[in-house]
């Protein structure tokens, strides 16, 4: 009120109103700011971007298009634009920026990703960079956001599993994708070791402070299985995890390997419909869904000879809707 034409000012309100989430509030501003200062390339991108996150897409891409093509080599620009026709459902048009980004950086893994999904593949992983920014912002509200407004009860659920597996809590326990520690805090100390995994760094901090882990370990699903040596964990829990994975293939072998005879994986997912493909990438959400019938076959030809699937109609809830998956338990043969 007292500078309102002052461009520090501006920016400051903009970056508030960015960090509380008012979307409307940086729009207003970054329109106020390009009076000031027409042309200013970063705040038409911060501009463009902002109008594609409320919807308004046309808006957007008459930002976006005299942008890209001032400075073709504009990444920022060009990867601003790709995220925002996937969340718009026009992927397909996406095909000339990710094309034009893999030329700029042709091992960027980000890139790739984008580029398959724009030709109509699904993609076998998400890429660890593209999560592990989102539950680096979400861990100090993840666990308020997620049981409360969320409903997710699925960590007491594999605990009070868990619980009935190993009564006298005699077993060491391998939780891929530990996030805040939630399975720890349901399950309460053990008499063995409990692990955790994630990619993000202040959701171990968070789990650290419930003073159940043993130890963490901060790296991706796949190497933490790949690295883990054989025999090792009576139990492995992966809840709400394998969304991000994608490609099975390579998760329930190496779960088997790592697992002693006798030992059991519990892990979740969002289902896929039995008419739909095995593995189907979910837009805009950026999550996998499984098919069940074939995350069973795929648990049986690893070698697990007891396979339970418990349909659960809510995972948790979306957009005030309940978002169905399923629970497996898979057992690994004494013998094995």
């Amino acid at each position: 009120a007292l500078e309102p034409n002052n461009a520090h000012v501006i920016a400051g309100v903009v970056d508030i109103a960015h960090r509380v989430g008012n979307t409307e509030m940086a729009i207003r501003h970054l329109q106020h700011a390009l009076e000031l200062i027409p042309g200013d390339r970063t705040l038409r991108r911060y501009l463009a971007v902002d109008l594609g996150n409320i919807r308004k897409y046309d808006d957007a891409l008459a930002l976006f298009e005299p942008l890209i093509n001032e400075e073709p080599g504009d990444h920022l620009a060009r990867i601003a634009r790709v995220q925002m026709l996937q969340e718009r459902g026009t992927m397909q048009e996406a095909l000339p920026d990710t094309t034009a980004l893999l030329a700029l950086q042709p091992d960027d893994k980000v890139y790739q990703y984008y580029h398959q999904l724009a030709q109509g593949q699904v993609p076998p992983h998400v890429p660890v960079e593209l999560t592990t920014r989102m539950f680096d912002d979400m861990a100090k509200v993840y666990d308020k956001h997620m049981v409360r407004n969320l409903s997710y009860r699925l960590p007491k659920q594999v605990a009070d599993q868990l619980l009935e597996i190993f009564p006298t809590r005699r077993f060491n326990l391998l939780d891929l994708g530990c996030g805040t520690g939630l399975v720890g805090v349901y399950l309460g100390p053990i008499e063995g070791a409990i692990i955790g995994v994630d990619l993000s760094q202040p959701m171990l901090e968070q789990a650290a402070k419930h003073n159940i882990y043993t130890k963490f370990y901060q790296t991706n699903v796949l190497d933490a299985l790949s690295e883990t040596p054989a025999a090792h964990y009576e139990a492995i829990t992966c809840t709400d995890v394998l969304i991000y994975v994608g490609d099975l293939t390579p998760v329930i072998p190496n779960a088997l390997r790592i697992l002693k005879p006798g030992g059991t994986f519990i892990f979740s997912c969002e289902a896929a419909a039995e008419d739909e493909a095995d593995l189907v990438l979910r837009s805009p959400s950026n999550r996998y869904a499984h098919k069940a019938s074939a995350v069973e076959r795929l648990c049986r030809e690893a070698g697990f000879d007891e396979v339970v699937v418990e349909a659960l109609p809510a995972l948790r809830m979306e957009g005030g809707q309940p978002l169905p998956g399923f629970l497996v338990t898979a057992h690994k043969p004494l013998n094995a």
